[in-house]
């Protein structure tokens, strides 16, 4: 269960968090989100069904500790996606994240249920999902905080870096300068555009960081249920220890 739990609360950050980094930090619209999110959408439906199919035919560790692998190793470069990741990139570990779920969320869902008598079926699966409806609250609720608190956060620090005496900020500066008098605006006017693109560029930044973070807590909940599935017992121990 805190493995299920876990994998759900992953699942759910970021189904939130994802598409709102696509829109805000690469300027994707709600359509380009939609459909770079779809294929890993495809893959987790597919994977679902045949996942829950092998394990009844071998332990079920055989399949989950893998898919848990390949989410943990997807979540983590997911964390790291920048403005200058490319949209290939982005794809191939989101049906990677997909095929790690599709290995996961049913085969841990299946084997709970099996491993309850009959008569206590309906209670189980009545558990089971008033754990997965608490658990995706609790993480969208964390993702939100995390990232607009951390938004802020690098927002000052950014800011902070940007002074007279910096001049990785003071060349860039001037660069937006130099491309704004292509265009024909006043000494003041290209001062005061500069500065606003310049607060822009940090705000972003910022966000960026901020998403980075938020992401790098759902590679966190994956680690957590990979190390929980470690001691989950299979069939055959729990047949033996009854025994």
């Amino acid at each position: 269960m805190i493995a299920l739990a876990l994998i759900n609360m992953c699942l759910m950050g970021e189904v939130y968090a994802m598409p709102l980094f696509f829109q805000k930090i690469d300027g994707y619209t709600a359509m380009q989100t939609g459909l770079l999110l779809f294929p890993s959408a495809i893959v987790t439906g597919v994977m679902m069904p045949i996942s829950a199919k092998l394990i009844d035919k071998v332990n079920e560790k055989i399949v989950i500790l893998p898919g848990l692998i390949l989410l943990l190793f997807s979540c983590y470069q997911l964390s790291m996606l920048t403005s200058n990741t490319s949209r290939d990139t982005a794809n191939l570990f989101l049906i990677l994240r997909g095929a790690g779920i599709g290995l996961t969320m049913m085969p841990l869902s299946t084997f709970g249920m099996n491993l309850l008598p009959q008569k206590l079926v309906t209670e189980g699966s009545t558990i089971q999902n008033t754990i997965r409806q608490i658990s995706g609250s609790i993480s969208i609720t964390m993702m939100t905080y995390s990232l607009s608190s951390q938004a802020e956060i690098y927002y000052h620090k950014l800011s902070e870096q940007i002074t007279p005496f910096n001049n990785t900020a003071l060349n860039l500066l001037s660069q937006i300068q130099q491309r704004l008098s292509q265009i024909g605006l006043s000494t003041e006017d290209k001062q005061v555009q500069a500065k606003s693109t310049l607060v822009k560029l940090v705000s972003r930044q910022a966000y960026s960081d901020a998403f980075d973070y938020t992401l790098m807590l759902c590679t966190l909940f994956v680690l957590i249920a990979l190390i929980a599935t470690l001691f989950i017992k299979n069939r055959n121990q729990l047949s033996s220890s009854n025994e």
